[in-house]
């Protein structure tokens, strides 16, 4: 008997909440706008694909104590346009990038809102190309100081975002 009743509810409590589960992923809070709907909805562009990444190692040093990101980002690309002057690579602003080698040289790069531009030869369709980018990233850390007078205030050491949440799972995986 109990069962029976079971199996009449569950369908309705289980459409339910699959409904509503639905609701809160379309809609959000009742009268936000919706930055992907007009007025507000902006058109954005696939940028132009300058090159296939074939591969791509990451070395990575975590100084976790130090908040600190070092690491190396080997890519080896085939060129996919002939002609091309710069090569296109993606990197957050508070990336410093300490250096770039093409094909083993050091190569001349520019940064801009998207990243950087490594300066290379003109480009050849189906040539490949080994790309290595050293950079550190460092969060910033605040302290709190005292004036001498018994007030405090917190001075930033060192003004770059956190990376912390990018990081721990590494870590952890890592076994530290």
């Amino acid at each position: 008997m109990m069962n029976m009743r079971l199996n009449r509810v569950f369908p309705i409590i289980a459409s339910v909440v699959a409904t509503s589960s639905v609701c809160f992923a379309q809609g959000g809070s009742a009268g936000a706008k919706n930055p992907f709907s007009a007025p507000e909805a902006t058109i954005h562009r696939a940028p132009e694909r300058m090159y296939d990444l074939e591969h791509l190692r990451l070395d990575l040093n975590v100084d976790y104590p130090d908040r600190l990101l070092t690491a190396t980002a080997t890519n080896t690309i085939v060129n996919l346009n002939n002609g091309k002057r710069e090569l296109r690579f993606h990197a957050g602003k508070a990336t410093k990038i300490e250096s770039v080698q093409l094909d083993g040289h050091e190569a001349t790069f520019k940064r801009d809102d998207e990243g950087i531009l490594v300066d290379t030869a003109p480009t050849v369709v189906g040539q490949k190309h080994t790309v290595t980018i050293h950079y550190h990233l460092k969060k910033s850390i605040a302290r709190a100081e005292t004036d001498g007078i018994g007030s405090s205030r917190a001075r930033t050491i060192q003004t770059e975002p956190a990376f912390g949440p990018m990081v721990k799972p590494l870590i952890r995986a890592i076994g530290r």
